[in-house]
């Protein structure tokens, strides 16, 4: 059940994650190429460590799919033809939903439009016992346009990042003085924080495996973090933010979770200032602010757009 990469194969798909994946230009001088790599090379890792046997098994069990086996949830290495291209690919599920398969795809080699139909022919009879519906992949922002002309293919999520020290400039005079944040010190706000996106789904059916409330595991975990605020005016709980400690590229970075408004005080720019005012109070060891957003999240869209961060990376999917 294991994948066995040589040192040049994997160096082979971490550098073209560097140049595919990511647009790492928008970060300047903070880039070292050595972390970069050490990076890169250790998310690889992690993609790898799914085919350990207990966690095969206990996504087969979890998801319970009529004519699988254990071994179809493995991260198989696939030659692309009769070519040295190759793609290390596995089964997922959108939102956890069962009956919502892709393949998720990792090349070691520059995708060009041109290259899907066989990455298609090659990928798929790997895992046609889960009837997938599409190809995942991620992709640098700036080679988006390649692609974008083809019916078949849409994005879903996009990556933003962003220098702590620029994003602090660029916020440090959008504070109302009515506005402030305050720390959470217990968990009592989580029935709070699930009514709210109760309410949100409600509103927006079609989000809920798209856009979905985070577990009170990892909330919890950005409380204890001391990353964990809300938003107050007035004495109002007005909004949310929720945060962890998560380096990327060699970076010391901090993963934005969750920015939530409540459902009576949307369309005041709150989120803006929520952010804003978080950004004011990380620690000066801070580097770098990143998080995902969903495409169809306009307004949490646009507050990470204000805050002066940029899209480096882009997850897309081809129709199958």
């Amino acid at each position: 059940m294991e994948v066995i990469l040589d040192n040049k194969m994997k160096m082979k798909f971490v550098q073209v994650a560097s140049e595919f994946i990511y647009d790492l230009e928008i970060l300047g001088k903070l880039i070292n190429e050595e972390e970069v790599n050490k990076y890169i090379l250790s998310e690889l890792d992690e993609l790898l460590e799914l085919n350990k046997r207990d966690i095969m098994k206990a996504r087969f069990k979890h998801f319970n799919i009529s004519k699988t086996k254990i071994s179809d949830y493995e991260q198989k290495l696939i030659k692309i033809g009769k070519t040295d291209k190759f793609v290390l690919a596995g089964i997922r599920h959108m939102g956890g939903n069962a009956n919502k398969p892709f393949i998720y795809i990792w090349p070691n080699f520059m995708i060009k439009q041109a290259d899907i139909k066989d990455i298609v022919k090659n990928v798929y009879p790997y895992f046609k016992v889960f009837k997938p519906l599409h190809i995942n992949f991620w992709i640098n922002p700036i080679l988006l346009s390649k692609y974008e002309l083809d019916e078949k293919f849409f994005t879903v999520q996009q990556s933003f990042i962003g220098n702590v020290i620029k994003l602090n400039s660029k916020n440090s005079t959008t504070a109302k003085s009515k506005f402030k944040l305050e720390q959470v010190k217990s968990s009592e706000y989580y029935k709070w924080y699930e009514n709210e996106y109760n309410n949100f789904h409600i509103m927006n059916p079609d989000m809920k495996e798209r856009i979905p409330i985070n577990d009170i595991e990892l909330m919890e975990k950005c409380r204890k973090e001391n990353l964990l605020y809300y938003g107050v005016v007035n004495n109002k709980k007005v909004g949310i933010i929720a945060a962890e400690k998560n380096d990327v590229f060699g970076l010391k970075g901090i993963y934005i979770n969750e920015i939530m408004i409540a459902k009576d005080y949307r369309g005041n720019k709150y989120s803006e200032l929520l952010l804003s005012h978080f950004i004011n109070i990380l620690p000066k060891f801070v580097e770098v602010l990143w998080c995902n957003i969903d495409c169809e999240n306009i307004p949490s869209t646009k507050t990470a757009i204000y805050s002066g961060q940029e899209v480096f990376s882009v997850e897309c999917f081809y129709q199958l």
